[in-house]
């Protein structure tokens, strides 16, 4: 409701190409797919690492920066020509491609999470302390890039902007509850957990439509908004269908022209159509194909 209030255009039927982040973003500014498979392939530390890069080389913000656009980078990687305002999510993945070839690091990778599942809540693979503080980081971390997006669209400015955020919300962990409060530190939750992730998603709303708001009043200048997913709800192992991975949020806002969006669209072609209605190029729409990574 408040997506037809302020006038967004919703793809009912939206699915994400990827069921990972640094992918489906990457095939986002790349407007395509990556050249290899990946289907049914493992989404490993070295995989991370080369959607990282493949999103720091990204065909669109290179394009924009190349015409004259300002470039504000609100998410977890760096761009070619704007790096991140706040820390890299992906940051501890170099180390991990070492340490995975390693035989205690294959333990911890393939095996160790799934011993956890059947021990008591006091085993973790973390201390207290290491626990606390990626929490805290990873907390900020939103709230810095959330705060900054707000901000960025409610002003304007005379040159053309390019302003991508990204928030780990709804995704695991689930740490706030459908009014924004946290969660007891001692409370005991899947990482999984549907309850927890519903709680989480209906604060989540409550941000969204504050950006909402935010980004259709009159500006001074043409502007396209995209609030979307990058994928969809993710169990491992037979407990869902591949369906939930990639059902997706997709909502579209053009102040000057309808934009044409089909209602299954996914993100290799959400710039497409942008591109195609306000540059007037004539890039055709690719299939929107679901990729599934274990």
């Amino acid at each position: 409701s408040s997506f037809k209030r302020n006038q967004f255009i919703i793809a009912d039927s939206a699915v994400s190409n990827y069921n990972s982040t640094p992918l489906s973003i990457a095939a986002t500014l790349n407007m395509d797919y990556f050249i290899d498979d990946l289907e049914g392939k493992q989404s490993s530390s070295r995989l991370i690492l080369q959607s990282w890069a493949s999103l720091k080389e990204s065909f669109l913000p290179k394009l924009l920066h190349a015409n004259g656009y300002q470039l504000l980078n609100y998410g977890l990687c760096d761009f070619k020509n704007a790096n991140v305002t706040t820390t890299h999510y992906f940051a501890d993945y170099e180390e991990r491609v070492l340490f995975e070839e390693t035989i205690y690091g294959r333990i911890k990778r393939d095996i160790w999470w799934k011993v956890l599942n059947y021990l008591p809540g006091s085993f973790s693979s973390y201390t207290e302390e290491e626990r606390l503080v990626e929490k805290n980081a990873y907390l900020l971390r939103d709230k810095q890039n959330f705060d900054s997006i707000l901000s960025s669209l409610k002003t304007t400015t005379a040159n053309p902007r390019f302003i991508f955020g990204h928030l780990m919300l709804p995704h695991a962990p689930f740490y706030y509850d459908r009014s924004g409060n946290q969660f007891p530190d001692t409370l005991q939750r899947s990482y999984y957990d549907k309850y927890y992730f519903t709680e989480q998603l209906q604060y989540t709303n409550g941000l969204i439509s504050q950006l909402i708001n935010a980004a259709s009043p009159p500006s001074n200048r043409p502007r396209v908004i995209i609030i979307a997913g990058d994928h969809g709800f993710r169990i491992p192992g037979s407990g869902q269908s591949r369906k939930s991975n990639f059902e997706n949020l997709a909502g579209f806002y053009s102040s000057r022209d309808r934009l044409e969006v089909h209602s299954t669209i996914s993100p290799v072609n959400y710039f497409r159509v942008v591109l195609n209605n306000y540059f007037g190029t004539k890039l055709p729409q690719l299939s929107d194909s679901t990729i599934l990574l274990q």
